[in-house]
């Protein structure tokens, strides 16, 4: 399932949104019972990260990445990963949107 991926402010206003969407399957290649952000990705909820999350955030989503094949979902999730790191500026947030 995909998962869209923006960037807010405090006021919920998007500031950016990932080229492309995270995708459930490259959440479950990583081990999440041992993950402290990427473990509340649901594909049918939503989860939003703080600037103090987002290091941890961006960890757990290398190590998931690492584990990730064929290499076009390993490039989207790439994709994803660029986004996010992009994502720095106080008083803002990133969320993970599902269905």
């Amino acid at each position: 399932m995909a998962i869209d991926v923006v960037w807010q402010d405090e006021s919920g206003g998007v500031l950016g949104r990932s080229p492309v969407p995270w995708e459930d399957r490259m959440s479950r290649r990583a081990v999440l019972e041992t993950s402290h952000c990427l473990q509340y990705v649901d594909p049918v909820g939503d989860a939003t990260f703080n600037q103090l999350q987002l290091p941890q955030l961006i960890r757990e989503m290398e190590r998931a990445i690492g584990q990730i094949h064929p290499s076009d979902l390993r490039r989207r999730a790439e994709q994803v990963l660029a986004f996010v790191r992009n994502c720095e500026d106080i008083h803002t947030y990133v969320k993970f949107i599902g269905d």
